[in-house]
């Protein structure tokens, strides 16, 4: 019987721990995700920027003329496509959920608390997407923003991005070998976040979130 309660002990109190550093990640992490979000230059005259968002994992959505030549034409991209959409994550999550209704709770749990390989989703679009936050940004800034997200790929020794090959979930997506690990305090949101903040724009101190960045951008965008 000592043991049992000995060991029933052990169990509370590793369930109480577990669910203080939730409370403290989701507090910091809701702190954080405010911060240092300021404003933008309305009168950018540049190209237009945007984020969409499927309610937990953001994109970045860009005109396709402003991306180099060699990258459009390894991500395939054809006359008809007027932007690309490119999202950052977690590899195994990627691939075993095309939707929210295959998510099972080992891969949610493999992405968050073990550093994971990751790939980078491309979307080729034939029009912006409607429900987009957008924003008009500088030439510099989306220089600055083309080059964060080229730097997400990973190459092969030939200097080329690695498609996998037949793992889109349509017609019009692709997945590549990106690079980075994806884990608890690196997300696919915070990969955005840091796109962003390398090109000057706003960003929160650190996010794994996507609804600060979204309403942000929504808000400045008008």
């Amino acid at each position: 019987m000592k043991v049992l309660r000995y060991a029933g002990r052990i169990a509370s109190r590793m369930l109480a721990t577990f669910l203080l550093l939730v409370m403290v990640y989701g507090l910091a992490a809701l702190l954080l995700s405010y911060l240092g979000l300021g404003s933008v230059d309305q009168e950018a005259d540049g190209q237009v920027l945007c984020l969409t968002s499927n309610g937990v994992h953001l994109n970045i959505v860009l005109p396709s003329d402003v991306l180099p030549p060699a990258l459009r034409e390894g991500l395939s991209l054809e006359e008809g496509h007027s932007h690309c959409s490119f999202g950052w994550g977690d590899e195994r999550f990627y691939l075993r959920t095309p939707t929210w209704f295959d998510l099972r709770p080992g891969t949610a749990c493999t992405a968050l608390f073990w550093p994971s390989s990751t790939l980078m989703h491309v979307h080729r679009l034939r029009a912006a997407p409607r429900d987009a936050a957008c924003i008009r940004v500088s030439d510099e800034q989306m220089e600055g923003i083309v080059k964060g997200i080229e730097n997400g790929f990973a190459l092969d020794e030939n200097g080329s991005l690695m498609l996998l090959e037949g793992a889109g979930y349509t017609m019009g997506d692709d997945f590549y070998r990106a690079r980075g690990s994806y884990h608890l305090f690196y997300t696919c949101n915070t990969w955005v976040n840091d796109v962003l903040k390398s090109a000057g724009l706003p960003a929160s101190l650190w996010t794994p979130f996507d609804f600060a960045l979204m309403q942000h951008y929504r808000r400045v965008g008008g």
